[in-house]
């Protein structure tokens, strides 16, 4: 073969010319140009960590274009964040929703005036799933609803205006002791107004028949009345069943029905507890619910007058048709007496009552 350098003849097989000392280049086809013999051990030990690193950005490559199915397309993408809100609104899988969280307790306030309708209607709520009556009587006393003591002494109060104009100051009057008219237990608050909110027959055409059932003053009160009451007082009140002497003169304590009202006048016993004369007619008076708590704290009873039961106006009416006398309906008397009984026509004050 020839030397590439200076072109003198050489041996087949000769590495270096005799002559210039000049490397001699391979025929061609013996071997490529570029190649060369086997790797160092240095070599060798990079060209495995180059093919881990190009073996490594191929794998992410793969990733991040879903070579492998693990990387959602851009228009199907769900981030891990939504993807959980996702499972718990239940979307998507058959994960349950999240229990919403329970209502917090309304914020305790210095008096009954300054909480709104709706928060006296939470606290009443509080108080009738008390386990016990002192835990009631603590829960109205932690709301200011009552004295420190559990006492009620008609200064707990909470005022509002009727849609005609007039003012109505209503006390709490007693805790737990109204039926629910959905069968689902107790009011918690009892309110009654501090002094008449109108002047009204019990019945114009002078009837006791079917009691305060069937009276005029009943339909009055849950009818135009309740529809004078303010938007959010209306949101706030609850039916409840109250007991009645719906025949008059009797002394059968089965003369004693339910009715449901919204809104309501106090029964005799109610107002002055329970009878205690031995008279058969007592049975049929004390069926007619028991004394509120407010009544029963300041001093009020049955056989005789109370100051705390004196209001403007003079007289006003109580629910209780009289068993003794069936012409008359029993009534407050001008010097707080609720031992009276008037003929049914009279006009005089309506006492508001209802329940939240």
């Amino acid at each position: 073969m020839l030397c590439g350098n200076c072109g003198s003849e050489q041996k087949d097989g000769a590495k270096f010319c005799t002559k210039c000392g000049a490397r001699l280049m391979p025929p061609v086809g013996e071997k490529n140009a570029g190649s060369r013999g086997p790797l160092s051990a240095t070599e060798a030990l990079v060209a495995v960590v180059a093919t881990v690193v190009v073996g490594a950005v191929v794998i992410v490559a793969g990733l991040t274009t879903n070579w492998f199915g693990l990387a959602a397309p851009d228009s199907q993408a769900v981030s891990s964040d939504t993807a959980q809100v996702g499972l718990q609104s239940g979307e998507g899988g058959s994960e349950a929703p999240v229990a919403p969280e329970a209502p917090s307790e309304p914020e305790v306030r210095a008096a009954v005036a300054d909480y709104s309708w709706e928060e006296l209607s939470e606290i009443s709520r509080l108080i009738s799933s008390a386990a016990s009556d002192s835990e009631a009587v603590a829960i109205a006393a932690r709301y200011h609803l009552c004295a420190e003591d559990g006492t009620l002494d008609g200064t707990q109060t909470k005022s509002f205006t009727l849609a005609n104009g007039t003012s109505v100051t209503m006390r709490v009057t007693g805790f737990n002791q109204d039926e629910l008219s959905s069968g689902s237990g107790r009011a918690g608050i009892t309110f009654s107004s501090s002094a008449p909110v109108a002047t009204r027959a019990y019945n114009a055409s002078g009837s006791t028949a079917g009691g305060w059932r069937d009276s005029e003053l009943r339909a009055w009160m849950n009818g135009e009345l309740l529809g004078l009451l303010p938007d959010d007082v209306v949101a706030a009140v609850v039916p409840v069943d109250k007991p009645t002497n719906a025949v008059g003169e009797t002394s059968d304590g089965s003369a004693v029905v339910m009715t449901s009202d919204t809104l309501w006048a106090l029964s005799y016993s109610e107002l002055g507890g329970a009878m205690s004369t031995g008279d058969p007619h007592d049975a049929v008076f004390n069926a007619e619910g028991e004394q509120y708590q407010l009544f029963a704290n300041q001093g009020v009873r049955w056989d005789g007058p109370n100051s705390f039961l004196q209001m403007s106006g003079g007289m006003w009416w109580e629910r209780t048709p009289d068993p003794m006398d069936g012409r008359f309906v029993m009534c407050v008397g001008e010097d707080g007496a609720p031992w009276c009984a008037h003929a049914p026509y009279k006009e005089f004050g309506v006492v508001l009552c209802f329940c939240v």
